[in-house]
């Protein structure tokens, strides 16, 4: 065979073997690419996979953790102790209905005071229709008057919520069962009156200034807005007594009577004077009222027209007789000693008003009114302070 054949027969060899190389590299490459890319779409899918477990672990970390939170806001896992001691805690009943425990105070438990009756659920655990009694780090101990809507047990004869509305109320001496005027927050009536319930609101306002002398309340606004915002606002359990000329609600201490109506607002004020997470006031004539409505709903409906149990000036919370003036753990609105408000009267020589009624006179029910001038002070007459969360 000629040389030059040859040569180029061995070119046309190493020219098929070179593009069979070729080819073969790429179909090694394109599988390696391909198995590259399964790879690649299975380790997505873990990625995925493993992203949608992450996800659902912490969806359930978090459905926990609100779990756990929501549990130990609730009233039945925060008795008796102080839960904050920096700022005021919300918390809720079995029943969702909300409290709000101002910062350094606790719940009172039936076995730190026999008194406090938590009877509702009939379990001894509390409930906001009992009347739930906290205390701060001095003893001095207030009652949760329930503003809005309360959520009750399914056997309530109230049916299953009952509305507590923050209000101003007549209540009709003929039919004291009844509530036949009432006034909401903005001193709009809510509901009709009748010709002989307009005495009320003609001779006795809550004002929010007077240039009659007496007392007002220190911002009656503010209270409103609170108590509806929070639910509720705190009324003293007891008549005021005075420690050194520092007010107290304690129980079985002589009752701070001898004392007029401007002195009862300064004292009231006073209590927690220098505190930023709640107010202390003399009581004004929303907290008294609906004060009593709660007390109609959940423990004795004829309360408004009850009168003194004692006959004779008895220390805070007790009588002589083993008789107690005690509903929904408040004490004494209807017995003891008449209270001083911050309601004013429209007679300008007696702006400063009382209510409930006194061991001198059985006659005096806990809704009743009178007026008295702002020196006006004898032992019939004392006070109670109210707290209200800001």
């Amino acid at each position: 065979m000629p040389k030059k054949i040859k040569i180029n027969i061995e070119k046309g060899s190493i020219s098929v073997y070179a593009i069979a190389t070729i080819f073969c590299f790429i179909f090694i490459l394109s599988g390696v690419f391909t198995s590259s890319s399964s790879i690649r779409k299975n380790q997505l899918k873990t990625l995925l996979k493993i992203k949608e477990i992450y996800a659902s672990q912490i969806d359930k970390a978090d459905e926990i953790a609100e779990k756990r939170r929501l549990d130990s806001q609730k009233v039945a896992n925060n008795l008796g102790i102080v839960i904050s001691t920096t700022e005021n805690k919300d918390l809720t009943d079995n029943y969702g209905n909300k409290i709000t425990i101002p910062a350094g105070f606790h719940i009172v438990t039936t076995t730190e005071d026999s008194t406090v009756e938590y009877s509702y659920s009939e379990d001894g655990i509390p409930a906001v229709q009992d009347g739930i009694v906290v205390a701060d780090g001095d003893g001095n101990q207030f009652v949760w008057v329930p503003v809005g809507t309360i959520n009750n047990k399914a056997d309530d004869p109230n049916g299953v919520t009952t509305a507590i509305t923050l209000a101003r109320y007549t209540f009709n001496i003929g039919n004291y069962n009844s509530i036949t005027k009432k006034y909401d927050g903005d001193g709009s009536i809510v509901s009709t009156v009748t010709d002989g319930d307009t005495a009320i609101e003609t001779y006795f306002k809550e004002l929010a200034s007077s240039t009659y002398g007496n007392t007002t309340a220190k911002n009656l606004g503010e209270f409103i807005i609170k108590a509806k915002t929070n639910g509720g606002y705190y009324i003293a359990r007891y008549e005021a007594s005075n420690n050194n000329g520092v007010v107290e609600s304690k129980s079985n201490v002589t009752v701070w009577n001898n004392i007029t109506q401007p002195d009862a607002a300064t004292a009231s004020r006073a209590m927690y004077v220098e505190n930023n997470d709640f107010v202390s006031d003399l009581v004004n004539s929303y907290a008294w009222d609906t004060a009593i409505v709660f007390i109609q709903t959940y423990g004795d409906s004829d309360y408004s027209m009850q009168t003194s149990l004692n006959n004779d000036l008895a220390n805070t919370g007790t009588r002589d007789d083993g008789t107690t003036d005690k509903v929904c753990n408040i004490y004494d609105m209807a017995s003891n000693t008449f209270e001083w408000t911050t309601d004013t009267s429209t007679y300008t020589n007696t702006p400063c008003v009382r209510r409930g009624g006194s061991y001198y006179d059985t006659y005096y029910c806990a809704s009743l009114r009178g007026s008295y001038a702002t020196s006006f002070s004898n032992s019939t007459f004392s006070f109670r302070p109210i707290l209200y969360v800001t």
